[in-house]
């Protein structure tokens, strides 16, 4: 999804995150809980090298999975799929939130 425009980012986001935990197949009261969760949220830097450099390889493996046709939502759940050193090179998929961060 895209950044702008900022004053709806948490809506959106929201939305989005419901979109590929369904697609995931998360039951649909866990998906509203999470959606609820996501009222509130606030955005900073990070300090973790990690995270950084962990976001960064998404970003683009997204934007390679794109360049090759994929929809966002196909190219959100082949990230699902993608190892990540926060989670001790699990997969967000099957990690179940054991972060390393």
């Amino acid at each position: 999804m895209l950044a702008s425009p900022a004053a709806s980012i948490g809506a959106r986001l929201a939305a989005s995150v419901g979109e590929v935990l369904r697609a995931l197949s998360v039951p649909e009261d866990r998906v509203q809980g999470e959606i609820r969760e996501m009222d509130e949220y606030r955005t900073d830097k990070t300090a973790n090298r990690q995270v950084l450099g962990s976001m960064n390889d998404f970003a683009w493996l997204l934007e390679a999975y794109l360049d090759h046709g994929d929809a966002l939502l196909e190219a959100s759940l082949r990230l699902a799929d993608a190892p990540c050193s926060p989670l001790k090179m699990d997969r967000p998929r099957t990690s179940r939130g054991r972060c390393s961060a």
